[in-house]
């Protein structure tokens, strides 16, 4: 609970007018660590956040469906009541040029006995 009262405290030192601008937080994994207990933990901080309602939160690499797990069933349990929920991964954006890159090297793999290169026929 500590990412909770680190919150409530620089709320505590911003304007009532500057809080009304934040709409959201974002939460990465680097705050406490990337175990199935911590994807729990920040799914419910969100909860406690002392923000006005409707809230958005975006949570940072999610690298697999089984990260958003705790989120998808809070939105579901109606815990994320008027919270929007929204996320982004670099595994996800990138796999299409790292499949581009092992598919282009597959394609110029080299005979180790006779260092050729082997020719595949395209599928």
């Amino acid at each position: 609970m500590m990412l909770i009262l680190l919150i409530k405290l620089l709320k505590d030192e911003i304007t009532k007018e500057h809080a009304d601008h934040i709409g959201g937080v974002a939460m990465g994994s680097a705050a406490l660590g990337m175990g199935q207990l911590e994807d729990v933990k920040r799914a419910f901080y969100v909860t406690q956040m002392p923000f006005e309602r409707p809230f958005h939160l975006h949570i940072l690499g999610v690298g697999a469906l089984r990260r958003m797990l705790p989120f998808i069933l809070f939105k579901q349990n109606g815990l994320y009541k008027n919270i929007n929920i929204s996320y982004d991964s670099t595994t996800h954006s990138m796999s299409l040029d790292n499949g581009l890159f092992y598919f282009s090297f597959y394609n110029k793999q080299l005979d180790i006995v006779t260092g050729k290169q082997i020719v595949r026929a395209h599928v």
